[in-house]
């Protein structure tokens, strides 16, 4: 297995992050800031972090000025994307392929469940519905393939190639 390099560094890798900032006597606090206003530019404004990379730095609010000029030469706001994504026949999974930074893909697969269809529901009798409310189940990798060598299973047979960091884990949830 071969450690994996990052050049810029995902900044969603919070251990780095604060390294970095204790390194150039940042004070750690602004971890947090620089978090909560990631989320605002990419989720609510729907920024696109390759091509708004400079807005989306720039739009974060109350960061000592130094930072404003670090974070764009040493991190990156998103190091992965997804580069396909499948949907079942009906509806109710969703598969997405994730292109890391160095160019190895994972799988990260939604379920939903719906309460209203009774397959799901234990000692339910066939159309009833289950108790609860809509609730979906997110499977993220942490690893670049897999040990166990597996004939039947394409993650399998390419062996591991390596773990993901921090970021690149959380970054199947953004």
């Amino acid at each position: 297995m071969v450690k994996r390099t990052f050049e810029p560094h995902p900044v969603f890798d919070l251990p780095y992050l604060l390294d970095f900032l204790r390194e150039n006597e940042i004070k750690t606090i602004h971890a947090k800031r620089i978090y909560k206003g990631l989320v605002k530019q990419l989720v609510e404004k729907g920024l696109d972090a390759e091509e708004d990379a400079a807005e989306i730095w720039s739009g974060i609010d109350e960061l000592p000025k130094e930072l404003y000029e670090l974070l764009p030469r040493h991190f990156t706001p998103l190091s992965s994307k997804v580069v396909k994504q499948e949907g079942s026949l009906r509806g109710d999974t969703t598969k997405m392929v994730v292109e890391l930074q160095d160019g190895l893909q994972v799988e990260s697969v939604i379920m939903r469940y719906d309460p209203k269809k009774g397959r799901y529901a234990r000692n339910s009798q066939p159309g009833q519905q289950r108790p609860g409310k809509a609730r979906a189940t997110l499977c993220l990798s942490s690893q670049v393939g897999c040990a166990m060598g597996c004939k039947f299973c394409a993650t399998g047979t390419m062996g591991l190639k390596g773990n993901l960091n921090p970021a690149e884990i959380f970054e199947q949830l953004v």
